[in-house]
């Protein structure tokens, strides 16, 4: 089990925080104190910042720099283990048989693999399962030492992420609705005295060393945050009624909380208050369902056990095979969700760092050509960029620590709202006084918007991943050489392609610099290809997309591009050959354009 689960975590890095974390870490090494304001991000001077997962920072930079980055998947994958097997642990200490414990998690591994990627979310749900464990021997030994184990998980818990205030709450709950038994049998072992006095050293973990009380001013930020940010459109914040491929925790849900409530072993105000918490959570935000599944999957197994064995008991052991039908309809159930869950995951098997999803070609073009000056970027790449360039003395615009740049996303948001936005949009623009701009293709921020439709701006360099944009009046000779007057990478209806044809005979140039300049470059040749169908030029493009295909690497759109050339080529047999790799793939326009090859096929005498 424990395998399996170091496979499952085992993936490339996905996560847009793990970069600003390996910084953060890397700097705490270099200056051995916490800084006053944020060392990574410009407009904020004098704003004060909580490193509240400074323990976890350290910890990964510290393996970054022994393993290297392929090895920090490997660090994950064992944290991955480490969760599943606190988990299973508890199992054990609650008498479930090891196979029925391994299946119980097996079952719910789909529901959680969402939430395995390096961050320090990851830590603080083995955290969460090691203080059930530490409570639950505490209530079957009635040894004190467990408690006083889980109030020092609590502090390392608070040294490593936010939700441990959620850790505090759930010691409350153990400490006022669950007796503690001694091995003989004897009732209330603690006093109240005892139980305030462990809840007290548990909430201690708010202002103990060395963050102290920034651990208020967390949770105050937080809670603000919350509300200010209310109705944005961030995943991970939203329910998960409002989001395809959730549907599972519904079912979860569901069978748990049967479980719990019609199980005599599992039925107590404990687990009921438990379940109720974590639902509230789970069903409130996505990025909580792992809190949810791991308070609730050990009394839900031992509750369906429960419910199964009296069943068999009541039944002919010949006809429904006894005591093995909980065991094979967990294993059913369990293969089930694998098929469903685990083959269609998201990032993939594998080491190293996603490829096509961080501006690393980008930020390396920033560094050939010593851009300086005032940086802007996207939220969402801020992590990265303060990783890549902050050594070279960049800072970023801001990124996605949201509690540090709150002030600028009101800032941002309010100019976007306002009347004439337009207009504050601008008057934002010239008080940072940006010089250059790294933007990625996902274009939400008005700031973004502003910048590219602003002809004293131009592209100076793009790819599959990323733009970088820089202010021409300050740019040297060399940059306006390289400027991007008619392509448009990011313009997805491709007006650019509506141009008259010298427009389109100048963007072909710009396009065959590029892909001189950057031959694997995917949005690159289909773009090509794209305007080379407008240049009614249909073998040469077909050619392109082709040699595109053989020499450098598989793309989606590339391969759609060589199948629309095709057709209006009067191929349709190649065109339905092209599409084989596709099959499977989910693509609409690719199921489009089959029905489109196939008619032809059929058309034709």
């Amino acid at each position: 089990m424990l395998a399996g689960a170091f496979a499952l975590g085992l993936t490339p890095l996905a996560s847009y925080d793990v970069w600003w974390h390996l910084a953060t870490g890397d700097y705490l090494l270099g200056h051995w104190a916490f800084p006053s304001v944020d060392p990574f991000s410009y407009p904020l001077p004098g704003t004060a910042v909580v490193f509240s997962a400074w323990l976890f920072d350290v910890a990964i930079a510290l393996a970054q720099r022994v393993f290297g980055l392929h090895g920090l998947s490997w660090v994950q994958a064992g944290l991955v283990a480490w969760v599943f097997g606190v988990i299973y642990a508890q199992g054990l200490v609650a008498d479930l048989k090891p196979a029925f414990c391994a299946a119980g998690l097996l079952v719910v591994a789909p529901l959680l693999r969402f939430h395995f990627l390096l961050r320090p979310h990851l830590v603080s749900y083995g955290l969460l399962g090691l203080l059930l464990l530490f409570l639950r021997l505490g209530k079957r030994t009635g040894l004190r030492r467990y408690l006083v184990a889980a109030g020092l998980t609590l502090w390392c818990w608070r040294q490593i992420h936010g939700s441990y205030p959620f850790g505090i709450l759930v010691l409350s709950l153990f400490l006022a609705l669950v007796p503690a038994y001694r091995s003989s049998g004897s009732r209330f072992v603690l006093s109240m005295v005892e139980r305030l006095l462990f809840a007290s050293f548990g909430a201690l973990a708010l202002v103990l060393p060395p963050l102290g009380f920034s651990g208020i001013q967390w949770i105050v930020g937080t809670l603000r945050l919350t509300v200010v940010t209310r109705g944005v459109e961030i995943t991970e914040w939203l329910s998960p009624w409002r989001l395809e491929g959730f549907g599972w925790l519904w079912i979860y849900a569901l069978v748990a909380g049967v479980g719990i409530a019609l199980s005599r072993r599992s039925r107590n105000l404990f687990s009921g208050a438990l379940f109720a918490l974590g639902g509230a959570m789970a069903f409130q935000s996505v990025r909580h369902i792992a809190f949810f599944v791991i308070l609730t999957i050990i009394p839900a197994t031992v509750g369906w056990l429960d419910i199964s064995s009296q069943l068999a008991r009541r039944l002919p052991r010949k006809k429904c095979m006894g005591r093995w039908i909980p065991l094979l309809l967990v294993l059913a159930s369990a293969c089930f969700l694998v098929v469903k869950g685990l083959v269609a995951g998201h990032p993939p098997m594998g080491t190293g760092v996603v490829q096509n999803v961080f501006p690393s070609r980008a930020a390396d073009f920033v560094e050939s050509r010593d851009l300086r000056g005032n940086l802007f970027n996207n939220q969402r790449i801020g992590g990265y960029l303060i990783w890549r360039l902050g050594p070279t003395g960049r800072k970023v615009f801001w990124d996605s620590r949201f509690l540090v740049h709150l002030p600028r996303m009101i800032e941002v948001w309010k100019a976007e709202q306002s009347p004439s936005s337009s207009q504050a949009v601008a008057d934002l623009i010239r008080k940072f006084d940006f010089s250059y701009a790294i933007v990625d293709y996902r274009i939400s921020d008005p700031i973004t918007k502003r910048l590219l439709a602003d002809p004293k701006w131009g592209l100076v360099y793009w790819d599959d991943n990323a733009m970088v944009l820089a202010q021409m009046s300050r740019a040297e000779p060399r940059l306006h050489a390289r400027r991007y007057r008619v392509v448009r990478p990011w313009d997805r209806g491709l007006k650019f392609l509506e141009e008259p044809r010298p427009r389109l005979l100048r963007a072909r140039e710009e396009l065959r610099r590029k892909l001189l300049e950057d031959p694997g470059c995917s949005k690159a040749a289909a773009l090509e290809g794209l305007l080379l169908l407008r240049l009614r030029r249909f073998e040469e493009a077909i050619v392109c997309l082709r040699r595109f295909l053989v020499r450098e690497r598989e793309s989606l759109w590339v391969r759609l591009v060589l199948v629309q050339a095709l057709l209006v080529g009067d191929r349709p047999g190649e065109a339905l050959a092209a599409l084989e790799p596709l099959r499977g793939h989910g693509s609409p326009r690719a199921e489009e354009l089959e029905r489109e090859a196939e008619r032809s096929l059929a058309a034709i005498p």
